[in-house]
Order: structure tokens, then C-alpha cells, then sequence
């Protein structure tokens, strides 16, 4: 059996991109890059969740590109890396996200509430 490529995108080549659509770098990592005036740029990671035939899809951030700050690359890779890490651990990377946010934001009522 095969196994899948990853890395299959350059540093270069994720800045320069100027197509729309989604371009693969492998292992669930894609730039999506949106058409329009904007021509929004993203990494995102697609993947399955265990025991379920549904696909989600776990945004990583903004992606560097002519013009723009964003994510490179590498930092794309080394979240998509983290994300995996959490799915060969049974958890699922989105859930975690927003459970972490859930923490973030009732801490302060904790402290007013003498907790």
C-alpha cells in the first residue's frame, strides 16, 4: 500500500498561489484561497472523525500570501502536525478548540464570583 505524500506544496509556491480553490499539501492540509477582490487566503486541515463518517473541517488561520501577513507554511504544517497528534489520541482538534475557548471565557466570572 501507498503512502500518501505529504509536503507536497514550497514555501514559495503557498505565497504565490493565485488560483481560487483549495490546493492540497497533504495529510488533511489545504489553502484555500477565496475568488473575489479580496481573494481571501486560508489554511485550514480536513479530517474525519473517528468512528463517524463525518467530515469536519478546523480552520488554522489566515495564510501569508503577496501582500498579506498570515500564517506560513511551516507554522500551517506544524498546527496541522498538533492537529493530528490530538486525532491518533482519539480527541478531536475542534472540539478541544472550543472547549478551550468555553474555559477562557467563564474564568473571569469565576473571579468575580470569589471562585
Amino acid at each position: 500500500m501507498a503512502k500518501r505524500q505529504l509536503h507536497k506544496l514550497s514555501a514559495r509556491e503557498a505565497e504565490t498561489i493565485t488560483e481560487p480553490g483549495r490546493h492540497g499539501d497533504g495529510g488533511g492540509l489545504y489553502l484555500v484561497i477565496e475568488a473575489g477582490v479580496h481573494g481571501r487566503r486560508q489554511w485550514i486541515f480536513l479530517y474525519r472523525v473517528r468512528g463517524t463518517s463525518k467530515r469536519r473541517e478546523l480552520g488554522l488561520g489566515p495564510a501569508k500570501g503577496k501582500g498579506k501577513d498570515g500564517l506560513s507554511l511551516a507554522d500551517a504544517r506544524l498546527k496541522a502536525a498538533d492537529a493530528r497528534k490530538k486525532l491518533a489520541e482519539g480527541k478531536d482538534p475542534a472540539a478541544e478548540r472550543r472547549a478551550e475557548k468555553v474555559a477562557a471565557n467563564s474564568l473571569p466570572w469565576l473571579y468575580l464570583l470569589g471562585g
